[in-house]
């Protein structure tokens, strides 16, 4: 597998020498993330159950970003902090029980660990690109097909518990359970009328907020609530075993 320095990978990304860069990265602690090539793409959907507004739909352009194949794993998150806090145990099954601010110490700790790469918890807008496949994408309803069934642990398969990463079909960009399994924390504060006035280049979020944005559904969820421009939102000291997270490696 063909590996970049730090160094380097900040030089090609900033240049976006989109073919230069490898497919896939594995880290140091064995985390594997896929290139989500630059794009520009429609966000949002001209839905809304009338607490998550995901309109006005709005053109959004990223540039090139690296995203977790799976979940955060426990057994990743166990070689970086001592105490795993998930209720539903298992080396491959996603860490859950995390706050935003326990997400945001773990990448604090791995970054200083491994300074390879910068890792960081995806913009809502890289969240939803990557959920749609990226410029490989569909347009499915959840994240790789419209039959949720395949692709995503909720309320009907699930057991009703999480599950183990990767156990259904994945996207078209090749990654898991962005419906479903466990929601995903993103970086950015959550405004009902943020898409309104969101910048057409690599929107941030607002300035400041309550409540922190949270993507994909879980396995608790029913399915309308997996649709890749499905939002929600929770304050960011608020965990539960629904609620867990998937890193980026994007540019400091």
């Amino acid at each position: 597998m063909k590996r970049i320095t730090y160094s380097l990978f900040l030089l090609i990304v900033a240049t976006s020498c989109t073919k230069d860069l490898p497919d896939t990265i594995v880290n140091s602690i064995g985390m594997e993330f896929i290139l989500v090539n630059e794009g520009t793409f429609n966000m949002g959907d001209e839905f809304g159950d009338g607490f998550e507004v995901e309109f006005p739909v709005h053109k959004v352009s990223l540039s090139n970003y690296y995203i977790g194949k799976y979940e955060v794993r426990q057994k990743e998150w166990l070689k970086i902090d001592s105490y795993n806090p998930s209720k539903n145990k298992g080396d491959d099954f996603p860490v859950e029980r995390i706050n935003w601010r326990a997400a945001m110490e773990f990448i604090k700790k791995l970054n200083k660990k491994d300074k390879e790469y910068y890792y960081r918890l995806p913009t809502e807008a890289e969240w939803e690109f990557a959920a749609k496949g990226g410029n490989k994408g569909s347009k499915t309803i959840y994240s790789g097909n419209d039959d949720p069934l395949k692709v995503a642990q909720f309320n009907e398969n699930s057991g009703m518990i999480s599950n183990k990463v990767g156990s259904l079909l994945p996207n078209e960009l090749g990654i898991y359970d962005m419906s479903g399994n466990v929601s995903e924390w993103c970086s950015g504060w959550y405004s009902e009328d943020y898409f309104s006035n969101s910048p057409l280049k690599n929107p941030k979020g607002p300035t400041s907020g309550t409540e922190k944005v949270i993507r994909g559904g879980s396995w608790y969820s029913i399915d309308s609530d997996l649709r890749v421009t499905d939002r929600d939102y929770e304050p960011i000291k608020h965990s539960n075993d629904i609620l867990g997270f998937r890193l980026i490696i994007g540019i400091r």
